[in-house]
């Protein structure tokens, strides 16, 4: 049965990464002892995580970066040494930030309507889709169920957790047959998904350096079938967030006009700020807004609360 193991990485700026190794149980049983031993070889660390490795801090403090380099290799060679499929899924965080930079809605608001607000969202169901087709159109694997085990302490993870059954009916019936569950796990003792930490960690530092190729990435992109997939391909035409922000305007301007009565505020007001303020300056700066307050009438309503 063929389990796959995902963990993510990313650049707030640039880039966002979802990367998976996918073995079959007995292979990963191996895998593990021998990631295992050497985690525990030279000067032993107990678990491996990529950014600890990069910044030479928790189980690397104290390291030299020659000492951190050899590690790092060595936990590669024992990627390569093993029947493990590699996938990699990258979103272009700028093309995805464009895709919301139309909402009027604050992204609080809008992601207790949408949900998959986040590039993980994306990501997740990225890896999870793309896997699955990779086993039906290329590994042939019609009858044997696949298992995810993604790296836990995300909040997003949770999201697609809940809605992996919708997207499910929205997959071909051969990808559907085989897919197994999605779980959480804890990278900290499950060795593959330290592999797979290692994994992204690696490939977002070539990414970062404009496409230089460190040691630990070439071995195992040349020993591994590695597979890229373009979680984001191009922008998608989100029609319906136009009547989101629609529709959140029309309840702002009710719950606005609804406070501006409370203040004071008449029918022959050309502009009515709700804004509860009592300094003069403020006053000032909203009279030069367009917004006026019938403070005469209702002075009590304008101070602080």
């Amino acid at each position: 049965m063929p389990k796959v193991f995902v963990d993510e990485s990313y650049d707030q700026q640039k880039i966002f990464l979802m990367c998976a190794w996918m073995a079959r149980a007995e292979e990963w049983e191996s895998f593990s002892d021998a990631w295992d031993r050497e985690l525990r070889a030279d000067k032993p660390i107990e678990y491996f995580k990529n950014h600890e490795a990069a910044v030479l801090d928790e189980q690397f403090r104290g390291w030299k970066e020659a000492e951190r380099d050899a590690k790092v290799l060595a936990l590669a060679k024992i990627v390569a040494t093993y029947e493990l499929t590699g996938f990699i899924g990258g979103i272009h965080l700028p093309n995805f930030n464009s895709i919301f930079a139309g909402s009027i809605v604050p992204k609080k608001v809008l992601r207790s309507i949408v949900t998959f607000t986040e590039p993980y969202h994306w990501g997740c169901q990225c890896i999870i889709s793309g896997v699955l087709g990779y086993q039906d159109l290329i590994a042939k694997n019609h009858s044997e169920q696949v298992d995810f085990v993604f790296d836990n302490g995300v909040t997003a993870l949770n999201d697609c957790i809940a809605n992996y059954p919708k997207l499910l009916a929205v997959l071909p019936p051969k990808a559907r047959a085989i897919a197994g569950t999605v779980i959480p796990g804890d990278d900290k003792k499950i060795v593959a998904l330290q592999a797979a930490d290692l994994l992204a960690g690696q490939m977002l530092q070539e990414i970062r350096e404009g496409g230089v190729r460190h040691a630990p990435v070439e071995v195992m992109r040349k020993s591994r079938e590695i597979n890229y997939f373009k979680c984001l391909d191009r922008k998608p035409d989100l029609k319906n967030l136009s009547l989101i922000n629609v529709v959140w305007a029309t309840k702002h301007l009710e719950k606005i006009k609804k406070r501006g009565g409370d203040a004071g505020c008449g029918d022959n007001t050309p502009r009515c700020c709700p804004l509860r303020i009592s300094d003069e300056s403020s006053r000032e700066r909203n009279r030069k807004a367009g917004c006026f307050y019938e403070s005469r009438q209702r002075p009590d309503r304008l101070e602080p609360t």
